[in-house]
């Protein structure tokens, strides 16, 4: 069963054409959800790294002033 324009169908009552369509709709669909997952798992990283930067800057310029 499916939703279009607030209406239900059944898939298999659907033409051959918009059963390809919507086959394509919900792979693309699936491509965005992964990619936004993908996109805040790289955003995660990148914050993760950039912290370690701050922290080996800061670890490095407290030794240094200690010398």
């Amino acid at each position: 069963m499916i939703s279009i324009d607030d209406r239900q169908y059944e898939e298999e009552a659907l033409p051959d054409s918009a059963r390809v369509n919507l086959a394509r709709v919900m792979a693309l669909r699936n491509e965005i959800l992964e990619m936004t997952l993908a996109l805040e798992e790289k955003r995660i990283a990148l914050q993760a790294r950039e912290q370690e930067v701050v922290r080996i800057v800061k670890e490095h310029e407290e030794k240094s002033s200690a010398e």
